[in-house]
């Protein structure tokens, strides 16, 4: 639910469809901090966090979240209206869970 939040955000946030406070923030590629070649040019540039608890901050979590995402989601941004992203997304998310609890100790599956 988090990671579709966000990545509705961003979706807004490249449409521009946010507040003007909101489109102000510098979600920057890392491309644009500096020219060598390197394999993450083409993500988020990502900041440091002094604390903690300032990694969940949004404006820290987001950059994580969208180098995270497959290239495959990350094009429909722009080529789907935010409806059909919103299902575009939600579908691959539900694809990638298995149907077999993988955790040890499942307090769920414990219970048969």
């Amino acid at each position: 639910m988090l990671k579709l939040q966000e990545l509705k955000f961003y979706f807004k946030y490249i449409h521009k469809q946010l507040p003007s406070y909101l489109l102000n923030w510098q979600i920057i590629p890392s491309i644009n901090i500096h020219n060598y070649n390197t394999r993450a040019k083409d993500n988020i540039h990502t900041f440091r966090a002094k604390h903690e608890f300032a990694m969940k901050c949004l404006r820290h979590s987001l950059p994580n979240t969208i180098n995270e995402t497959p290239d495959a989601i990350k094009i429909k941004i722009y080529t789907h209206s935010l409806h059909g992203f919103i299902i575009y997304i939600k579908t691959c998310l539900l694809n990638n869970y298995s149907d077999i609890c993988t955790l040890s100790h499942c307090y769920i599956c414990q219970l048969n």
